[in-house]
């Protein structure tokens, strides 16, 4: 008898096969692509909180300056402040008060243009009844 019989055997093959590299590679591609999603949102979120907080802040530096107006003086009247929003305000006399109808619009990066209204009510102090409600107690 032969001893010279030869065994063959299978040597356990290391690493990855091409399937399970292309499967994972799809899973990372899916996992990117909603986390992108997300950045953008938050962007875009980002931006509406910005604008939103500039508009509020115009519209409170616009009334203070009518509220250091004499009541006389204050009317319709408009503006631009730093090219990008402008402000128009419209002041209506009804007996002993002026109410100013305050509205602010801006242009987004995207060419929508956004506006917001706010109103403010001055009363005559010349008349009288009337109760200063900013002064000190």
């Amino acid at each position: 008898m032969d001893e010279s019989v030869a065994v063959k055997v299978k040597k356990k093959k290391a690493g990855f096969a091409l399937t399970e590299v292309v499967m994972s590679a799809v899973i990372m591609l899916i996992a990117f692509a909603g986390v992108m999603t997300l950045v953008a949102y938050a962007f875009r979120a980002n931006y509406a909180a910005r604008s939103t907080s500039n508009i509020v802040a115009l519209s409170y530096d616009k009334f203070t300056d009518l509220e250091n107006t004499s009541y006389a003086s204050i009317r319709s009247g408009s503006d631009t402040v730093n090219t990008d929003y402008s402000r128009n305000w419209t002041a209506t006399t009804d007996g002993n008060m002026k109410t100013v109808a305050l509205t602010i619009t801006h242009t987004d990066g995207l060419g929508k243009t956004h506006s917001k209204t706010f109103n403010e009510t001055y009363f005559d102090p010349e008349v009288e009844g009337y109760i200063d409600t900013q002064g000190s107690f």
